[in-house]
C-alpha cells in the first residue's frame, strides 16, 4: 500500500487539469481549406490572469509545446503588436516548421484579437479572438478562429488529420493557460 499511494498521487496530479477546464463547445471545421476553430470553456482563474498569459508574448511558448519560438517584431503601429511564432506542427509522421506573424491588438472591451500577416510565414490568412469574460474567481472564454494554410494539405485524409491534430493542439493551450494563469490567481 506504501508504495501504491505515491503512483496513486501522481495519476491524480496529472488527471486533475485535464478535467479542471469546463468545456461547453469545442469544435474544428474545414471547408474550402479554411479551418474554423470554436471552444466555449470556464476556467478555473481569474479573468484578468487568463488575459495577461495571452498577451505574455515572450512566454506564449508556456501554452503549447509545439510552440519553439516567439519574439515580438517591429509594430506597425495603432496599438499593434507584431508577434511572429515558430511552431513544430506535426500530423501522423510528417513535421514542418511554420512560422506565423499576427497583429494583435486588445479591444475596447478586453478581448484580445489576431490577424494573421499574410505573407510573412506559411498562413494565407486567419483571423482569431479571445473573449475573455469574468465570472468571479473564474472566467469564461469563447475562442474563434478561421485560419487558411499557405501549404499542401492532401484532399479528406489531410484535412481529417488536421483537424484532430487542432482540437489536440487547442486542448492543450487551453489546459495550460488555466494552469498558469490559476498559479497567478494563487
Amino acid at each position: 500500500m506504501r508504495l501504491l499511494l505515491p503512483i496513486i498521487f501522481l495519476i491524480v496530479i496529472n488527471i486533475v487539469p485535464a478535467l479542471a477546464i469546463g468545456i461547453a463547445e469545442f469544435d474544428v471545421t474545414e471547408e474550402e481549406g479554411v479551418y474554423d476553430i470554436k471552444a466555449n470553456v470556464i476556467l478555473y482563474a481569474h479573468a484578468d490572469n487568463v488575459r495577461n498569459v495571452l498577451t505574455d508574448y515572450v512566454h506564449i511558448y508556456r501554452l503549447n509545446p509545439s510552440i519553439v519560438e516567439s519574439e515580438v517584431l517591429a509594430s506597425p503601429g495603432n496599438n499593434v503588436t507584431r508577434v511572429r511564432t515558430k511552431v513544430i506542427g506535426c500530423v501522423a509522421s510528417q513535421c514542418e516548421e511554420l512560422d506565423r506573424v499576427e497583429d494583435v491588438r486588445i479591444l475596447a472591451s478586453g478581448d484580445i484579437q489576431a490577424k494573421i500577416v499574410p505573407g510573412y510565414g506559411q498562413f494565407k490568412s486567419g483571423i482569431t479572438l479571445w473573449q475573455i469574460q469574468s465570472m468571479g474567481k473564474n472566467s469564461k472564454l469563447t475562442y474563434r478562429a478561421k485560419i487558411e494554410p499557405d501549404f499542401f494539405i492532401p484532399p479528406i485524409i489531410g484535412s481529417n488529420l488536421v483537424k484532430a491534430k487542432l482540437r489536440e493542439e487547442i486542448k492543450t493551450s487551453l489546459i495550460r493557460l488555466e494552469k498558469i494563469a490559476s498559479v497567478l490567481s494563487e
